[in-house]
């Protein structure tokens, strides 16, 4: 049988709060799709982020938030909660976000090259 394989399909901004007078507290709808022959245990996704602003920015950690467990072939949508508790982007107006699932590596996947969104820009 094969492997698990999360994919995160379609990502949806519901809410962003904070930047340069407070910090971030970010509403996702993510939808994850497990393109494997097996379940998933319930892991997290990892969200990075780096500012937005022009340069060679560094991408920081900025949080965590709960993966519900997929079953083989299944698509599940959650709505995730991430806040900047480490103010990796602590008073920065506008910032990219990229979301992994899987994010603690728990889950041995078919492939481990496809978990993670492209960009997705953050701002006021």
């Amino acid at each position: 049988m094969a492997k698990p394989d999360l994919i995160i399909t379609n990502v949806t901004v519901v809410s962003a709060t904070g930047g340069v007078s407070a910090d971030w507290d970010i509403r996702l709808s993510v939808t994850v799709k497990n393109t494997g022959g097996i379940i998933t245990p319930a892991t997290k996704f990892k969200a990075t982020a780096k500012s937005a602003a022009a340069g060679n920015n560094p991408w920081k950690d900025f949080g965590y938030a709960d993966c519900p467990k997929v079953g083989p072939g299944q698509t599940i949508t959650t709505e995730i909660r991430l806040r900047d508790n480490n103010w990796a982007m602590h008073k920065v107006p506008k910032f990219n976000l990229v979301l992994k699932a899987d994010g603690t590596n728990l889950v041995a996947e078919g492939s481990e090259n496809n978990n993670s969104t492209t960009g997705i820009l953050i701002g006021l």
